[in-house]
């Protein structure tokens, strides 16, 4: 009888974790994505869509560490949408599958992350700084004033794995070549 209890307490702790989550969950689709009907698609199967990343950014104030605020390129127009505002920084003239980082942009608390996956981090670092900086429309040295951590993966490097690297060009930013 005793485990019954705990069964039903558990089952109970469950679904009141789900029903929470279900609740909190963000009703509204705040992404910028553009979809497309691919064509020649049979008329009695589900019309499929394929996302489209769009380069063309409109200025936006962005909050910078001391709380002011500083005008940049959308993040959200020239980036693809991973999720629930969530963003990947895409190039077009160079796909992903070529990259030795990556950039995304997480609307949430309006800060960037740069992922180094290959080595030699500092010269990885400032190409993805430079491709950062650019397409935000700023110099990179005003990078130092956005919310933007650096890191790298223990496979990649196991010196400087789980730390945040910072921008090159800041104060207080690790030193690797």
């Amino acid at each position: 009888m005793n485990s019954m209890k705990q069964i039903l307490t558990v089952t109970g702790i469950g679904l009141a974790i789900i029903l929470t989550a279900w609740l909190l969950w963000p009703t509204e689709d705040t992404t910028d994505e553009v979809f497309l009907d691919l064509p020649n698609a049979p008329t009695d199967q589900p019309q499929l869509e394929q996302s489209i990343t769009l380069t063309a950014a409109e200025p936006t104030l962005l909050p910078t560490r001391t709380g002011e605020l500083l005008e940049v390129s959308n993040p959200r127009e020239f980036g693809t949408a991973l999720g629930s505002n969530t963003y990947e920084l895409t190039s077009e003239d160079m796909p992903q599958l070529d990259k030795s980082y990556n950039i995304s942009y997480f609307g949430n608390d309006e800060s960037f992350n740069i992922s180094l996956l290959e080595e030699p981090l500092g010269e990885v670092r400032r190409q993805a700084e430079q491709e950062l900086a650019m397409r935000l429309g700023v110099a990179v040295e005003d990078l130092c004033r956005l919310k933007v951590r650096v890191g790298t993966a223990l496979v990649t490097n196991q010196f400087v794995s789980g730390r945040d690297l910072g921008v090159s060009v800041c104060p207080g930013s690790v030193q690797i070549d």
